[in-house]
């Protein structure tokens, strides 16, 4: 059981290295750290978001689950691959700060700072993705309306895909091509 802990450690410290080296060019090993970590957040961020947006307009469309799960599906399909990275990314970040810090502290503490440190995560993508609703769905009721009825048509259009013209795009591109796809 230890020695396949510690392969699974050394598989993401190899993984992490290969990633944090390739996306590095100058040598700044820090900066290149937090670029990663700003595209895995902004990409499970504007998953958070979708997901929020859909259940969230459902709700206020009085519309059924299908409703939710196609547009959420619909945006997986440009834009799941990156989603899924991003969500490994920092699955793998967590893991290995957690590992990091029990060494430090005992290793019976591992698997509690890495709940926390996961619980955390997803509370701060959860408050991403309701910013980024209260945001949009700010205005009236029948702004609402409007705004949600229009909002699987944008997903298919893709407004919310992340592309080439993207802040995060190039990162995200070589997270998916090192961390694999979905």
């Amino acid at each position: 059981m230890k020695l396949n802990k510690i392969s699974i450690v050394l598989c993401f410290m190899l993984q992490i290295t290969l990633l944090t080296s390739c996306a590095t060019t100058d040598g700044s090993g820090d900066r290149t750290e937090a670029r990663l970590h700003a595209a895995a957040e902004y990409a499970a961020g504007l998953h958070a978001f979708v997901i929020r947006a859909a259940g969230t307009c459902k709700n206020l469309l009085g519309r059924d689950d299908t409703f939710e799960d196609g547009i959420v599906d619909n945006w997986k399909l440009n834009n799941g691959e990156y989603s899924y990275a991003g969500t490994r990314w920092i699955a793998m970040s967590v893991f290995l700060t957690a590992h990091q810090t029990a060494g430090e502290l005992g290793s019976e503490q591992e698997q509690a700072i890495r709940q926390t440190m996961l619980t955390e995560k997803s509370e701060t993508l959860s408050a991403i993705g309701t910013e980024m609703i209260d945001e949009v769905l700010s205005g009236s009721r029948a702004e609402q309306l409007k705004i949600c009825n229009g909002f699987p048509d944008e997903i298919r259009a893709g407004q919310y895909d992340i592309t080439p013209e993207s802040e995060h795009y190039q990162v995200l591109t070589l997270m998916v091509e090192r961390l694999g796809k979905q």
